[in-house]
């Protein structure tokens, strides 16, 4: 945090985004944790240390590990999934000649859907402090390569 309240996070340390999310009422689910899955694993454990370094595997620029499927889904879903998915629902209204009020109804069902999850997920996620980053740099020193080039650096 720094003095005007801002939570600053990885990898660009900007502002976190949607830090008012986790006070906002559901609209359609009952509860923003009603489809809650287990906790992460903890940074120190084997399962974090192994899903982190695939992770830091398939993201490198010239990853070895990543297949063209899977480059082809980051270029394409790299990005603010919400303009994506009122691009695929106007897409598919024009295809399907949707009228006004059926367009409508349309793009009012996606993006509840989408201010759900996104509300759902704020109440799971919190900015990666300092403290974490010093753990994870000190527990998994071997995993951080400061020349490291991932293969979207467009990040928020």
């Amino acid at each position: 945090m720094n003095d005007h309240g801002n939570s600053f996070t990885p990898p660009n340390f900007a502002p976190a985004d949607f830090t008012q999310w986790p006070t906002v009422t559901p609209f359609a689910l009952a509860r923003a944790d009603e489809f809650n899955q287990e906790p992460p694993p903890a940074l120190t454990s084997d399962e974090y240390t192994s899903v982190f370094n695939e992770v830091k595997s398939l993201g490198e620029i010239d990853s070895k590990t990543r297949t063209s499927d899977q480059t082809v889904i980051g270029n394409v879903w790299n990005g603010d999934i919400q303009d994506f998915w009122n691009e695929i629902a106007q897409t598919a209204a024009l295809g399907h000649h949707l009228n006004l009020p059926q367009s409508a109804r349309l793009f009012a069902l996606l993006n509840i859907s989408l201010a759900d999850t996104t509300i759902a997920f704020s109440k799971l996620s919190t900015p990666i402090s300092s403290g974490d980053l010093s753990l994870l740099f000190k527990q998994q020193a071997p995993m951080v390569i400061p020349t490291r080039t991932p293969m979207k650096i467009g990040f928020r």
